[in-house]
């Protein structure tokens, strides 16, 4: 059964890395609040604050709808509730690694952490419907259901980022000077989709055994 609350103690360790995380996405934001970190090539350390805040609730997004859905929180177990805090925690990792120069550097690093995140996305979304039955006889249903989620999911963090640039002017296009930032960003979820279900249709029922 998961957590009764996100700082519950005594807990897998996926669990408190998730946790020493959201400390970390704090930290940081009071410190670039104070001024005292300075982002490479960005002058709008103000929206990075938000943008840390907002990864520190990020990484109690599966907590939260876990605990939300009734169905899901009578099946998942701490483990399995963990590797998902892990996963969202590794794909905004991937990301913030990037606002300190790698997005500027013209090698498509912005392409890798979006390639990256709907793996993840992907294998969170996997952990999340492999415990119902009713997916276990419809591997196929079961992985179109996700391949669906985590694309939509991307095509709502293209409308996030073109809408903070647009009312903003916030730089969240990825690689600077890049003409095609939403079309790249889009294949690299595509290619990250396709990779994350075929990783999770070879892991599933290992993946059910762990987590069980």
């Amino acid at each position: 059964m998961p957590a009764t609350h996100f700082f519950k103690t005594n807990q897998p360790a996926t669990r408190l890395i998730a946790q020493g995380l959201f400390w970390a996405f704090i930290v940081l934001a009071i410190l670039m609040q104070l001024g005292w970190i300075d982002v490479v090539d960005h002058n709008q350390e103000w929206f990075l604050v938000y943008m840390l805040l907002l990864s520190a609730l990020g990484m109690m997004g599966p907590f939260i709808i876990v605990n939300l859905i009734r169905p899901l929180r009578a099946r998942i177990t701490e483990q399995a509730l963990g590797l998902m805090e892990m996963l969202a925690g590794a794909a905004m990792v991937a990301s913030w690694i990037g606002a300190f120069g790698l997005y500027r550097d013209g090698f498509g690093y912005d392409t890798f952490v979006h390639f990256f995140a709907s793996l993840c996305l992907v294998l969170i979304f996997g952990i999340a419907l492999t415990v119902f039955p009713f997916f276990a006889k419809r591997v196929w249903l079961l992985l179109l259901l996700v391949v669906v989620l985590t694309l939509l999911g991307g095509l709502l963090n293209e409308m996030f980022e073109y809408a903070g640039d647009l009312l903003f002017t916030t730089m969240m296009y990825g690689e600077a000077g890049q003409p095609d930032d939403t079309l790249r960003d889009l294949i690299g979820n595509s290619v990250g989709a396709v990779i994350g279900v075929v990783v999770l249709y070879f892991v599933r029922e290992r993946l059910n055994k762990y987590l069980g």
